[in-house]
């Protein structure tokens, strides 16, 4: 205990410094982790938006407004379904019947979490597909051009993804350092 009060005393160390440098070593893991969260199989938003608060924290007063942290919360949420959304209105557009839009969802869930990278892609794609062939019994060419549309859904919605992790990171800092 001496020891570090003469070290604090001699001003060669301080906690408080130690712990705003913890804080802001996690905030940018934090930030890091949640971008890559828009392609990988874990909520990414989430996790970004858990780099804002603790940020935030760390910066201390003034505190983000109000308004900030609810469009941060809503840009989350619309974030968090974004792909899963676009590939269902993807296979939609494509006419992909209602069991299919559900399968596509699905085979994006199953080939995210066990065939990951690939089956981000690939799920949607095998999800509609198989269900518009083995059980709407629609003909070869339609369940592709239902699993295409799937497939381009989960393309855009992970771009969209991407942007609106980019609009959240850009919103936060404007507010905190404008």
């Amino acid at each position: 205990m001496l020891l570090l009060s003469s070290i604090d005393w001699a001003g060669l160390f301080s906690w408080d410094s130690v712990t705003g440098s913890l804080l802001y070593t996690l905030a940018f893991v934090l930030f890091l982790l949640g971008v890559l969260g828009c392609a990988l199989p874990y909520p990414g938003h989430l996790v970004l938006l858990g780099g804002c608060v603790v940020y935030a924290w760390a910066a201390g007063e003034p505190y983000p407004p109000v308004w900030l942290w609810t469009v941060l919360g809503i840009l989350t949420l619309v974030g968090s379904f974004t792909d899963t959304l676009l590939a269902m209105v993807g296979a939609k557009r494509y006419g992909c019947g209602s069991a299919a839009l559900w399968c596509s969802a699905l085979g994006m869930a199953i080939g995210g979490i066990f065939f990951f990278p690939i089956g981000l892609f690939i799920g949607p794609f095998l999800g509609a597909f198989l269900c518009e062939w083995g059980y709407a019994r629609k003909s070869l060419s339609l369940s592709v051009k239902s699993g295409t549309g799937a497939l381009i859904g989960a393309l855009l919605g992970t771009l969209a993804k991407f942007v609106l992790a980019a609009c959240m990171l850009l919103l936060f800092f404007l507010v905190q350092f404008g």
